[in-house]
């Protein structure tokens, strides 16, 4: 039976770096596992919508200031919720690794 997960993580990154990051194809992958190729990204409300064969991910990004954001994920018509269970702290691994200073 589909499923709805929701799910918060906050990160030490800007908001819209974490957007460009979740919108950017070669890396969605990584951090979201099972995601449609339709993508619609809204940089004026910080928010990527993916769709595929009846799921819908929608993740929207917060500006907390100082550098810090906050990731929210909803992913609607997963079978099984446990493998987005990883998927904020994938994207900010994703946030850390191709972002982060040094």
């Amino acid at each position: 039976m589909p499923t709805t997960y929701r799910g918060t993580r906050s990160m030490a990154a800007d908001a819209d770096i974490v957007l460009n990051t979740a919108a950017d194809p070669a890396r969605v992958q990584a951090w979201l596992p099972d995601v449609a190729s339709t993508v619609e990204v809204l940089p004026e409300k910080r928010t990527v919508v993916w769709r595929s064969e009846g799921r819908v991910a929608v993740l929207r990004v917060v500006d907390r200031g100082a550098g810090a954001c906050e990731a929210h994920l909803l992913v609607e018509g997963a079978a099984e919720p446990a493998g987005f269970d990883r998927a904020l702290n994938g994207l900010a691994a994703e946030v850390e690794e191709n972002f982060s200073a040094g």
